[in-house]
């Protein structure tokens, strides 16, 4: 329901009193310059301004056991609807939520960086459209792999073709990569799709979109910040440097804040410096990001003028061929039974989600201590916006056959492998998608991210491989095995083909050493890239093996067992070194 349609409500009236109270509402309703108050105005949910508080709180009772601390807003142009804090910032010690709590905003510090580059525009320094390489130094994105230019849209949109880059961006200890210019240029994503073709969620675009900004305005992007939105907005308790040294206030607060899992388990060691700070890192109060949050929908003059919120506004990707906006200028699209724009935040810790709905002059914000939790960031959003309807938007709510992989993934370089982990777990009924057909790269469009067609040929090639190399590993562990019963039966010891026993356990050090790697990435990469060399030393390694057994094999005098036995040995060797050229594992160099 619009808002002029809850105008024309007059609420419930005691029978004793329906009279009276009907003919002053009237009046006032009549007079000039007249408006309904807060218990006539409706949400686009349906509730009413007066009752959203118990909603929210009969929602929290319902969710109590699951729920630690948050806090949340709900808000139009002149008034809070819905205010409060709930919960523990250190459950353990009793310590509650409040004014002085210090949150994550994680992905959520985007949208500063968005508001920084209208700035840019508005200034005349940047042409949004423009290629970027004009902003940046001379033969800086050595990453590029096609020919149609990056703009500064791409960046917004999320789709200028970057795979993930997760090497030394969240770290276990500070002081790595100090400057917003080592960060981004330490590891260069490689370019696996063409520009403009898949959203592929990409926290380097945006850090390369703040050092633009840096490089523009001449100032490090965290002063930038402080001078053109913490400050002009009042916002004293916020910090969004990597280590949050440009508030001390805050990075002591911060280190009171304990975290917790969806479940509301304890976790330890959760806080993580994020080299590419501008994606991620800024941490405040409830009421700075309220306070933020507030600008935006009231487009606030202390921020950007009037005609630069227009067009920060109006969309600059769709879902598809729709005509359903996906993205506004770096702020994503997400449909309720009103459309939306705002932009989710999530990290080891916390969790946070800033929503506006422009149509309905309606805000909200809210904030956990809660890693990657969703029934504050996102369930609860209907009771605000209402609740989605899919026969409103999308004709269909199956997921569509064949294997998908989302575009926020990685196609080349040791990391590859992860590739395997990016697969498609959607509910679309609950959010609207689109699916493109007739393009080169058939794909299920969602805000956020695109999951793009994997060809089936792909996915029975990759499954295939890692099945092979798995039963390597058993054969060459049952080969052992037996081998050590037929020596303890004939109470001799035989003598055992070295070139056999190590072309079937070499491989056994890939896997091991991957998931060291894994367990290592909140270390700096120079403390695990040998374990990467190491495996291309194993690969080579093997192929000498491989080698010295065919020609041993072949010319060997050996029983039709043993020889069938030494080609199988040949062959899960064989499938080990493809495994480690498919997925890249040998190159060290590409993280």
């Amino acid at each position: 329901m619009q808002k002029g349609e809850s105008m024309k409500k007059t609420g419930d009236f005691k029978k004793g009193k329906a009279y009276l109270g009907s003919l002053c509402l009237a009046m006032a309703l009549l007079l000039p310059g007249s408006t309904a108050g807060a218990a006539d105005q409706l949400l686009p949910s349906g509730i009413a301004y007066e009752d959203l508080n118990t909603e929210i709180e009969n929602y929290i009772q319902e969710h109590e056991q699951t729920t630690v601390g948050l806090a949340y807003s709900v808000f139009d142009a002149s008034q809070d609807i819905a205010r409060g804090y709930y919960g523990y910032a250190d459950k353990e010690n009793g310590i509650a939520v409040d004014e002085d709590t210090v949150f994550e905003w994680g992905s959520g510090s985007k949208v500063i960086a968005w508001v920084c580059v209208m700035q840019m525009y508005e200034q005349g320094k940047l042409d949004l459209d423009a290629d970027i390489r004009e902003y940046l130094p001379d033969g800086f994105l050595t990453n590029l792999n096609y020919d149609q230019p990056v703009t500064m849209i791409n960046l917004m949109n999320h789709n200028a073709g970057f795979q993930d880059q997760s090497v030394d961006v969240n770290m276990a200890q500070g002081g790595y990569l100090t400057t917003l210019e080592e960060a981004v240029s330490a590891h260069k994503p490689e370019q696996i799709f063409e520009p403009g073709i898949l959203t592929g969620y990409s926290n380097w675009g945006t850090a390369l979109a703040a050092y633009i900004v840096e490089r523009l305005s001449g100032m490090q992007y965290y002063e930038y910040v402080h001078k053109n939105i913490f400050e002009p907005l009042g916002m004293e308790h916020s910090a969004i440097c990597q280590d949050l040294s440009d508030n001390e206030w805050v990075q002591e607060q911060r280190q009171k804040l304990r975290c917790y899992s969806p479940e509301g388990a304890w976790l330890m060691n959760t806080y993580f410096y994020i080299t590419l700070y501008p994606a991620g890192m800024c941490n405040s109060t409830f009421s700075d990001y309220e306070t933020f949050a507030k600008a935006m929908l009231t487009r606030s003059d202390k921020l950007l003028k009037a005609e630069t919120w227009e067009t920060m506004y109006t969309p600059t990707d769709y879902f598809g061929d729709t005509e359903m906006a996906k993205n506004y200028h770096g702020l994503w699209g997400v449909y309720y039974a009103v459309p939306t724009v705002g932009h989710i935040g999530r990290t080891s810790g916390c969790s946070s989600y800033l929503m506006l709905d422009l149509q309905d002059g309606i805000g909200s914000v809210v904030m956990s201590n809660q890693g990657n939790e969703s029934v504050y960031t996102e369930n609860i959003l209907p009771l605000f916006y209402g609740e989605y309807d899919a026969t409103a938007y999308q004709a269909g709510v199956e997921k569509p056959e064949g294997t998908y992989r989302n575009a926020k993934t990685v196609g080349k370089g040791p990391f590859k492998l992860t590739a395997l982990l990016a697969g498609f777990d959607k509910d679309l009924s609950r959010e609207y998608w689109t699916l493109t057909e007739d393009s080169a790269r058939p794909a299920v469009e969602l805000a956020y991210m695109d999951y793009f067609r994997v060809p089936a040929f792909q996915t029975l090639t990759e499954t295939g491989l890692l099945a092979l190399f798995a039963a390597g590993l058993v054969f060459a562990l049952l080969s052992f095995l037996v081998g050590l019963v037929l020596i303890r039966r004939e109470k001799k010891r035989r003598p055992l083909s070295l070139w056999s026993f190590f072309t079937g356990f070499l491989p056994f050090a890939v896997p091991l050493l991957y998931l060291r790697i894994m367990s290592a990435v909140y270390l700096p990469v120079n403390t695990y890239l040998w374990m990467f060399i190491a495996i291309g030393v194993i690969a080579l390694l093997l192929v000498g093996l491989l080698a010295f057994g065919v020609v041993r094999n072949i010319r060997g005098d050996y029983s039709k067992g043993v020889r069938i036995y030494n080609w199988v040995v040949i062959f899960f060797g064989v499938m080990a070194v493809v495994n480690i050229c498919y997925w890249n594992l040998f190159m060290s160099w590409e993280v």
